[in-house]
């Protein structure tokens, strides 16, 4: 459209060429072609070359002119290996580039909704040059997008629903928008109206998934903060660094409070930080973009730091979002490797370096959020860990004994027990100081197991089934680990200058 409208608007005073799929076919086309000699008309095949060729003398003979190319990612990728089409057409192109690098009337502009698979060498300088990105439409610009598309239409949807429609439209584009118009329409159409009314529109944006979105797999976390037992703190602490500057941003930004780019969960196995990162996206209504570390490497150079760059894209376009990074140490572990450097080392250099490039990047990280969680925060590099970067550092210990009961109320409220088992939660919640919550859980599911073992038309769990699931689930997290985690939480030393007394055993991580 952008095109379209710079062409209404300085035609006729400069020539516009476009270059569209058909012309660069892989099939020749057919014309017709006067033979000299007899004036009569026969028929040639002409390539997309030739026809590339003699678009670009036109554009010379023709200028000032603006030569316009769509799509230019499916002409002159920058895969490893190409076609004999890509080849030339690189050839061409760069050749017209070079040749007419002086000239200032003749100027060429590409399109393509993949950057990074356009050739490096048409995005050097004297060709491509000049990069220009066209984000997502932001809150104001979409409600202004569909005040102007409904004022042309009969409707009764109040102004402010517009507003919050387009408040709440994350990720569309004024193409999904004019849908979800359409759409619309088609709603009022159908129960024989003349008039779009509220419901229409509701119905509209349901059946509309923004297009922006529709490469990215989106996690749906149904998880809520009532579905973690306790960890008060460790919620509230979320809550005033996540949600508290999405929903009062006027009062933050009138205190000077810019938002924390990134949140570091650690602590031991099992201690629910992956669901409180799921909870946090649904209770504050985020999009959830869950990535494991290890997911990320990759064996060809230079493909994890474009895996980096391409999920911080999707992360942006998927804003107001939460990227959530589970295994964080296995991604963005101290460069250098230590005793065990190799190539692989330098790929988790280079992955760590472009995900700090991504976090300190020109472009702000609007709408984006980083939540990570490890067990091991002794391996993640301290470059990562300075503010402005994953600076809002949070504990997430063992469940203490109020938490252990919490966690109890909710797993056999979900279970058939029997009274007894009711009445000696606080016993239950006594004898399992040390468990982690995933223990507790896995404690419950032995019970019940025990239980059908026992009688499989058994109705309830018998407080002897919790008894007999003691002796098998027992607790993982040694003294040792939790001394460990406990003195990184009360130091203000960073572990990578820190002494050996912060080493946390192989053995002990990976219990």
């Amino acid at each position: 459209m952008v095109i379209k409208a710079l062409t209404e608007a300085l035609t006729p005073r400069i020539n516009f060429l476009n270059v569209y799929g058909d012309m660069l076919s892989d099939n020749p086309t057919k014309e017709a072609k006067e033979t000299p000699d007899k004036g009569a008309k026969g028929v040639v095949e002409v390539s997309y070359k030739s026809k590339l060729d003699r678009l670009f003398k036109r554009a010379i003979e023709c200028y000032p002119s603006v030569i316009f190319i769509d799509d230019i990612h499916l002409y002159c990728s920058s895969k490893k290996t190409q076609t004999e089409k890509e080849v030339n057409f690189f050839k061409t192109l760069s050749g017209f580039f070079d040749d007419n690098r002086r000239s200032k009337r003749i100027v060429l502009i590409a399109a393509t909704n993949q950057i990074d698979s356009v050739h490096p060498g048409l995005r050097r300088p004297g060709r491509l040059e000049e990069e220009i990105e066209f984000p997502v439409p932001s809150s104001l610009h979409r409600i202004d997008i569909l005040n102007k598309i409904f004022s042309k239409v009969k409707h009764s949807i109040p102004s402010e629903v517009l507003k919050s429609t387009g408040e709440n439209t994350f990720s569309y584009t004024g193409a999904d928008l004019a849908r979800v118009y359409r759409e619309s329409l088609y709603s009022c159409l159908t129960r024989e109206s003349d008039t779009i009314d509220e419901n229409d529109l509701k119905k509209a944006v349901r059946r509309v998934r923004p297009s922006a979105m529709k490469e990215i797999t989106l996690e749906i976390p149904k998880v809520y903060w009532s579905d973690i037992g306790g960890m008060k703190e460790v919620k509230n602490r979320l809550l005033q660094a996540v949600v508290w500057p999405l929903k009062h941003a006027e009062a933050f930004a009138r205190v000077g409070y810019k938002q924390s780019k990134g949140i570091l969960m650690y602590g031991p196995p099992g201690c629910s930080k992956t669901m409180i990162g799921k909870a946090l996206a649904t209770e504050s209504q985020l999009n959830f973009i869950a990535i494991k570390g290890p997911e990320l490497f990759d064996k060809y150079v230079g493909e994890s730091e474009k895996a980096v760059r391409e999920i911080f894209r999707k992360a942006k376009q998927a804003s107001p979002s939460i990227l959530f990074f589970d295994e964080l140490d296995a991604l963005a572990s101290e460069r250098g490797g230590g005793s065990n450097a190799s190539a692989s080392c330098s790929v988790g250099d280079r992955v760590l370096a472009q995900l700090l490039t991504e976090i300190d990047g020109i472009e702000e990280l609007d709408g984006v959020t980083i939540v990570a969680a490890t067990n091991r925060p002794d391996k993640i590099d301290v470059a990562l860990r300075r503010p402005g970067r994953l600076d809002v550092i949070i504990y997430v210990p063992l469940p203490d004994k109020a938490t252990r009961k919490e966690i109890f109320l909710i797993r056999t409220g979900k279970m058939a027990v029997s009274f007894e088992v009711t009445e000696n939660i606080e016993i239950l919640a006594d004898k399992t100081a040390g468990y982690s919550g995933a223990e507790i859980v896995a404690l419950c599911q032995e019970a019940a197991l025990l239980a059908l073992t026992e009688d499989i038309n058994a109705k309830e769990v018998e407080m002897i089934h919790f008894d007999q699931a003691f002796k098998i689930v027992l607790p993982r997290t040694t003294k040792e680990t939790i001394a460990f985690y406990e003195r990184f939480s009360n130091s203000s030393v960073q572990l990578s200058n820190a002494s050996g007394s912060f080493e946390l055993s192989n053995h002990d991580a990976h219990r």
